[in-house]
């Protein structure tokens, strides 16, 4: 990629005292996030655009915290007189930082941190309405009654982001612990907003229920919310209308008693009749096709979760779609990565020969390695 392969001639690479510059990258973030949940009602185009701005400079802070170079777009183009480093112009502030797209890319293929493609999703979400927000006049923000749009929205986002931050991160981000607790609890005080959003879409909610479609309580937000349906009879989904939370369970009839058994992730599951156990393995075996090894693969790897083998088998009347026997998300598309070949389920492949897959990092990476 642009940033791994220059010449550096006498510049010093190594900052001194590198916490100041993360820190001040997470202060940012979280000034931003506060104030997007004060403008919400007021002002709902700077919402969108500052909540946009903390989630942008929360991942540019966790890849700084590998190298401060990381986060210049593009180390090559620098300007920089003769007296001048990279380094100095990067403490001046005067230089090309990394868009959400290269930040995320960069995560991934040097640093090999882990984000799941679900939550790249509802990034980039952000960022388009954002753009909207500063380049065009957006209909859809116009009016104080589009909360009920935009909060789900940032709610997903925030969500994603605040379980990498704890769960993955922590590491680093520990020292704003308190913060992000105050940032959790501002961003959950917009609750209200997706009570409206329930409300708005209530009436669809009831029209479908008396059709005969059922709605469970969703495990994120809590309202009845939850469209149940049943795909291929074997993912027992729930999706929520409100803030777009979706749980899906596989389910399969247990091959010593015929009870159904529940499986949640990980292929993991136990029949309550009988005790009968699974695990990923059997699970591919009992569902999963058989696969000629003369032949092209029909199991593919599984973006979303990263799983260490392929785990997405094909599924639907003309095998169109794809489920992951780890994670159990539903794929709506896979394809052949142009680089390495393999094949690849959840993941927009277009560009994969120069920048790869999860599984390689394309002919960039390759001619730079």
């Amino acid at each position: 990629m642009d940033f791994e392969h220059f010449e550096i001639d006498d510049d010093k690479l190594d900052m001194p005292e590198p916490n100041k510059f993360f820190d001040s990258l997470v202060r940012n973030a979280i000034d931003f996030l506060k104030k997007s949940v004060i403008e919400l009602e007021k002002s709902p185009k700077y919402s969108v655009i500052h909540f946009y701005a903390a989630i942008e400079l929360f991942l540019k802070a966790r890849l700084l915290s590998e190298h401060w170079t990381l986060i210049v777009s593009d180390i090559n183009k620098v300007q920089k007189k003769k007296d001048e480093t990279i380094l100095t112009k990067f403490k001046a502030g005067d230089f090309i930082s990394v868009g959400l797209k290269k930040c995320i890319e960069r995560l991934r293929d040097t640093c090999e941190v882990k984000i799941p493609v679900k939550a790249v999703d509802y990034f980039d979400q952000l960022r388009k309405h954002r753009n909207k927000m500063v380049q065009f006049y957006h209909p859809d923000y116009s009016e104080i009654t589009s909360l009920a749009t935009i909060v789900p929205e940032q709610w997903s986002a925030w969500y994603h982001l605040h379980r990498l931050i704890v769960d993955d991160w922590w590491d680093h981000f520990q020292e704003y612990q308190d913060e992000i607790e105050d940032l959790y609890g501002l961003v959950h005080g917009n609750w209200k907003y997706l009570e409206a959003k329930y409300n708005e879409i209530r009436p669809q909610i009831e029209s479908e229920k008396r059709e005969g479609v059922t709605f469970n309580k969703c495990s994120l937000c809590g309202y009845e919310s939850a469209k149940f349906e049943d795909f291929y009879g074997l993912v027992y989904s729930n999706s929520c209308l409100v803030c777009h939370n979706q749980n899906n369970k596989i389910h399969i009839p247990c091959p010593e008693c015929e009870k159904e058994i529940i499986i949640k992730d990980q292929g993991i599951g136990e029949c309550s009749k009988c005790g009968f156990e699974t695990d990923f393995e059997f699970l591919l075996s009992k569902i999963g096709h058989y696969q000629d090894p003369k032949e092209d693969p029909e199991v593919a790897y599984c973006a979303e979760c990263e799983h260490s083998e392929p785990s997405v088998i094909p599924v639907g009347e003309y095998d169109d779609e794809g489920l992951c026997l780890n994670c159990n998300t539903l794929h709506g598309y896979e394809g052949q990565c142009h680089y390495c070949g393999e094949l690849v389920a959840g993941m927009d492949l277009e560009s994969s020969y120069s920048f790869g897959c999860m599984l390689c990092k394309g002919s960039f990476g390759a001619d730079n390695s």
